[in-house]
C-alpha cells in the first residue's frame, strides 16, 4: 500500500544555544517529496486527493505516480440537473447541427428540441408564431415568399411545426381578398412579398401593401395586366425603405414615371428589374435612375426611344452599378466603356 511518511531534520546552529527550526520532510511512495509547494508540504492530501479525481491528481502529482492510497468517487457533471433557463442560454452557443444533434441524445433533450430550435427561426417568424396563426395562412405566407422559402425558416416550419409548402394545383383557392386578409392581419411582420404567380392581383391588393406594410423591402410582381403605375407611384411613396421592385411583363406601365418618383423616395433602391415593361420608356427612365446612388442590379429591354445621352447618364451617375442587363441594339462601344470606366 503507498504510505505517507513524515520525517523531522534538523538543521545545525552555529551555537547549540540558538533555537533551532526543524522542517518537515514528505516522502511519497519512498519519493522525496520536498519540491512540493508549502501548502503540499503542510497537507499533501490536500493538494493532491481531490472531488475532480484521478484526472486533477495525475495532472498536481509532481512524481507521476498513478496510484492513490484509497479509491476516489468520480463527480459527474449532468446538463440535465440544471435549470431549464440555463440549459437553454448553454444551447444558445450551439450551432444549428449541434442543436438538432442534442436533442436526439435522451427524451430529455429531444422535449427541449422546439425551444433549442427556435432560437435560429428569424425574427420574422418568430413574430408571426406568437400571434395566432393557423397552418393554412403559414402555408400561404410561404407561397407569397412573406416567409423565406430558402431560410432556416421553412425547415423549421417542415419538421416542428409540421406545416408544408402547398403546391401549385392547391393555390387556386387563394383568392385577392385572401391575400389582402392576410397582409392586415401580418402587416408588421412583411418585409418581402411576391406576386409573382397570382395574375389576378390588382390596384386593390397594391394600395393595401402600401398603407399596411411600411417597412416593406421587396415586392415581384410578373404578367401582371390589371395593377397601373398609379399604385405602384403610391407603393413607391408609402414605402420608402424598399429595396427591391421587380415589374417583368407589366406592359401597361408607365416606367419613366415610376422610376422619376423612386429617384426621389426610394434613395436606397438597389434591385428594378423592368423585362419586358416598354412602355413609354425614354430618356428620362435612365437620367433618374442615375440619381439613385445605391442601384446595384438593373434589367431592362426594348427600349425603342432611348438614345445615347440616356445611356451615358446612367453610366456617369449609377457608382455602384455591378449588373446591368440591356437587350438592344443600340448600346455602342461606347456606352460599353462608359459603364466599363464609371461602374467599379
Amino acid at each position: 500500500m503507498n504510505k505517507i511518511e513524515y520525517r523531522n531534520e534538523y538543521k545545525s546552529a552555529k551555537s547549540n544555544e540558538q533555537n533551532s527550526d526543524s522542517e518537515q520532510i514528505v516522502v511519497w511512495n519512498g519519493k522525496d517529496c520536498s519540491a512540493l509547494n508549502p501548502i503540499a508540504r503542510e497537507n499533501p492530501l490536500r493538494l493532491i486527493f481531490t472531488k475532480a479525481g484521478t484526472k486533477l491528481f495525475q495532472i498536481f502529482d509532481p512524481l507521476q505516480t498513478v496510484s492513490i492510497p484509497y479509491p476516489i468517487k468520480q463527480h459527474t457533471f449532468k446538463l440535465s440537473k440544471l435549470d431549464p433557463e440555463l440549459q437553454l442560454i448553454i444551447g444558445s452557443f450551439l450551432s444549428q447541427k449541434d442543436a438538432a444533434n442534442l436533442s436526439q441524445v435522451n427524451r430529455h433533450f429531444y422535449s427541449m428540441r422546439n425551444s433549442l430550435l427556435k432560437q435560429f427561426i428569424s425574427p420574422l417568424l418568430r413574430k408571426i408564431l406568437e400571434m395566432d396563426y393557423t397552418s393554412d395562412e403559414i402555408q400561404y405566407l410561404l407561397s407569397l415568399h412573406v416567409i423565406d422559402y430558402f431560410s432556416f425558416d421553412r425547415k423549421y416550419i417542415a419538421n416542428e411545426l409540421k406545416i408544408q409548402k402547398k403546391s401549385l394545383s392547391k393555390l387556386r383557392y387563394l383568392t385577392e381578398d385572401i391575400i389582402i386578409d392576410l397582409i392586415n392581419k401580418y402587416s408588421e411582420s412583411i418585409r418581402s412579398i411576391d406576386l409573382s404567380i397570382f395574375p389576378f392581383i390588382s390596384d386593390k391588393t397594391i394600395n393595401e401593401i402600401a398603407e399596411k406594410c411600411l417597412h416593406l423591402r421587396s415586392l415581384e410582381i410578373i404578367y401582371n395586366l390589371k395593377i397601373s403605375s398609379k399604385s405602384i407611384v403610391n407603393l413607391v411613396k408609402k414605402c420608402p425603405n424598399i429595396k427591391n421592385l421587380c415589374l417583368v411583363n407589366c406592359n401597361q406601365l408607365n416606367i419613366d414615371l415610376i422610376t422619376k418618383k423612386i429617384s426621389k423616395h426610394c434613395k436606397g433602391i438597389e434591385t428594378l428589374d423592368f423585362f419586358n415593361s416598354h412602355n413609354q420608356i425614354t430618356d428620362k427612365t435612365f437620367i433618374a435612375l442615375s440619381k439613385c446612388p445605391q442601384l446595384k442590379y438593373f434589367t431592362i429591354t426594348n427600349y425603342e426611344h432611348v438614345t445615347q445621352s440616356g445611356f451615358f447618364a446612367l453610366a456617369n451617375g449609377s457608382k455602384s452599378l455591378q449588373k446591368i442587363t440591356l437587350v438592344s441594339d443600340k448600346v455602342t462601344d461606347d456606352v460599353v466603356t462608359a459603364f466599363a470606366e464609371n461602374c467599379k
